[in-house]
């Protein structure tokens, strides 16, 4: 009987010790020290323990910024996030270290969103859904789509193709990945000034993403104005730091 009480008193402690270094480890701080390491610098960030849930107010990439992220897991070595993205919201499930990336988007505002070349703007929403498989930093696979709509492109200037503004109104745009680091898009849009079909490439960049080459061919068939009726047809090449129109 002394021994069960011994081994009944010593898990009870074993247990109170577990359950108090749980509440009390200090995860904000390792968790923002993993960040620094690998470049990125969260703020407002803390933690949950119970149901446990990170938070963090922003959390700025190359490019975009995430706001009020929140991550929960959903087993051992998978989480679900949630942000705003570009005035709109981000759903996804990653596990640790990444593996399948599964994500949803909704109203995502073109015009808040770092899709900027030279001059021209974007407006416009953007909803979607779709998945990336990655291995190590390669990325492996995945397929998805998103739908546009109310896109308008101001200040367009290519030779004959000149426009303060043109209305491409709304479409769909898909991407599979076909093979290691190399994704096929396809899409288009149909609007009061433009119908667009764009096709092309994109050659991920695993060491550094923004080095990533694209090389994509529109189609564009005039609706409005003194061009209504011709066609269109260029290319634009680069990596997402130096685009260029052929």
């Amino acid at each position: 009987m002394k021994v069960k009480r011994v081994l009944l008193y010593t898990l009870i402690f074993l247990t109170a010790f577990t359950v108090s270094l749980y509440f009390t480890f200090p995860f904000e701080r390792v968790i923002k020290r993993v960040l620094f390491e690998k470049g990125l610098y969260p703020s407002g960030v803390s933690f949950r323990h119970f149901p446990p849930e990170l938070f963090v107010g922003e959390l700025p990439l190359k490019g975009i910024t995430l706001r009020k992220l929140t991550v929960k897991p959903v087993s051992l070595h998978r989480f679900k996030i949630e942000s705003e993205l570009c005035g709109g919201r981000l759903w996804a499930t990653s596990g640790w270290p990444p593996g399948r990336i599964s994500f949803s988007l909704k109203e995502v505002r073109l015009s808040e969103c770092p899709f900027r070349f030279q001059q021209i703007e974007a407006e416009g929403r953007a909803d979607g859904k779709g998945y990336l498989d990655f291995s190590g930093k390669h990325l492996t696979g995945g397929k998805g789509e998103f739908t546009l709509s109310g896109v308008k492109v101001k200040n367009l200037n290519f030779g004959l193709f000149s426009f303060k503004e043109l209305r491409m109104g709304e479409g769909r745009i898909t991407y599979s990945v076909t093979s290691k680091d190399y994704v096929k898009i396809n899409g288009n849009l149909k609007g009061k000034d433009a119908e667009v079909a764009v096709k092309g490439s994109v050659s991920y960049n695993p060491q550094n993403p923004e080095n990533s080459y694209v090389n994509f061919q529109f189609a564009v068939e005039m609706k409005s104005g003194k061009l209504t009726g011709q066609r269109f047809n260029f290319t634009v090449r680069g990596n997402f730091n130096s685009l260029r129109f052929y």
